[in-house]
This record gives structure tokens, C-alpha cells and sequence, in this order.
């Protein structure tokens, strides 16, 4: 095996290459996550006044289903933060589908004592 750069990396052979390989794991981990990501989305949490909060939901699939359920989720992890659970107030859904066919809807909340199991 020759070396012929000052670092001593092999010129040919089997280690030819190698040190590229974990950024083209990296890209495609990044890659998948991104696709993940479009299928749903959440906006970030907005407090809107006197205890209440907001956070829309974007769904390609599921319609407003898919929406709310992403909106519920993401008010579920925010609240979890402060070992509290959220109250919902109410939805509103976005009337048409955007140009990338997804569907968005918001959730208003509440966070309150998150109740312990009881069995």
C-alpha cells in the first residue's frame, strides 16, 4: 500500500474510501427524518393569553384526522415538560388543502395537574 499525502492516508486498497462513509450514513439518516417529517408536522406552541395555548398540525394523510392528532400530540410533549397534561379548548381546521395536499389544523389548550394512575 503507498501513501501519498502527508496525513499517510492509503492510496488505494482497502481502506480506500472509508473516511466518506459516515456522512453518507449521516445524509441518508437525514434524508429519512426529513421525509418523516413531511408526512407530519407541528408549528411551534404559541401562548395566546390568560393560560391558553396554540399549536397547528400538518398532515399529508389522514386528513383532519391526521392533522388534530398531530396537534394533540405536540400539546401532549409540551406539557409533559412541566409534568402537566393538556386541556383541550377546541380545534380549528383550515378550510382547503395546500399546495402540497397537506391539511392543517390548530388546537387550543390548557395545561393542568397531570393525574396520577389509580388502580
Amino acid at each position: 500500500m503507498t501513501h501519498d499525502n502527508k496525513e499517510g492516508m492509503p492510496r488505494g486498497g482497502a481502506g480506500a474510501g472509508n473516511r466518506y462513509k459516515p456522512m453518507s450514513k449521516l445524509k441518508l439518516l437525514v434524508l429519512g427524518l426529513m421525509s418523516l417529517l413531511g408526512a407530519c408536522a407541528h408549528v411551534g406552541i404559541q401562548e395566546v393569553g390568560h393560560g391558553q395555548y396554540s399549536v397547528s398540525g400538518i398532515s399529508s394523510s389522514g386528513g383532519y384526522h391526521g392533522s388534530r392528532e398531530e396537534a394533540i400530540e405536540s400539546a401532549h410533549e409540551y406539557c409533559g415538560r412541566f409534568g402537566k397534561r393538556p386541556a383541550l379548548d377546541g380545534f380549528s381546521d383550515e378550510a382547503d388543502v395546500d399546495a402540497h395536499g397537506e391539511r392543517m389544523s390548530r388546537v387550543t389548550f390548557h395545561r393542568v395537574p397531570s393525574q396520577p394512575l389509580e388502580f
